[in-house]
């Protein structure tokens, strides 16, 4: 995350070209925008999910899990309708977003992604901070067979000491 966060400054030089796949991609989907057929929505979902895109990925793997068709198909008409509202508003934001601003926020970008890896590596090296990096505490092989879940401590509750009318 924090080296792509930084790629353009890295590595300005260094174009990626798109794939002779993506090229058709990208084509059909335009064919499929401009058509009025009643099916284009399961074609463009379905051309969508070809597209390289982490998030679309984790959902598609998610949904995967799910052990049934109609669970999948499910699993991913939520994630589409989750997503819908925010790209909805990202493509409204992003035209009102002048030339200055466009450029600030450029510059800020990796930095707050670079804050975000950090904060992701510090929350994996389960260091034992509260509510940063709590301390997972793995099941000893011993404890299988009585079934405990698997403890995570962010912080400790001290139950008060109880009076003699409780």
């Amino acid at each position: 995350m924090i080296v792509l966060a930084w790629k353009r400054q890295w590595i300005h030089a260094i174009q990626f070209p798109n794939n002779r796949m993506m090229q058709a991609i990208v084509k059909q989907m335009g064919r499929l925008l401009a058509s009025k057929s009643p099916g284009k929505l399961v074609a463009l979902g379905s051309l969508n999910g070809l597209l390289p895109c982490g998030m679309v990925f984790v959902a598609l793997g998610n949904a995967l899990l799910s052990g049934s068709v109609i669970g999948t198909a499910a699993g991913m008409v939520v994630f589409g309708l989750g997503t819908f509202p925010t790209m909805l508003a990202i493509g409204y934001f992003a035209r009102q977003i002048n030339g200055t601003i466009r450029q600030r926020i450029n510059r800020v970008f990796p930095v707050l992604l670079t804050v975000v890896g950090c904060m992701l590596i510090v929350r994996g090296a389960n260091l034992g901070i509260p509510y940063l990096s709590p301390k997972i505490q793995p099941i000893a092989a011993n404890d299988t067979a009585k079934k405990q879940p698997l403890v995570i401590e962010c912080h400790v509750v001290h139950k008060a000491k109880q009076g003699a009318n409780d």
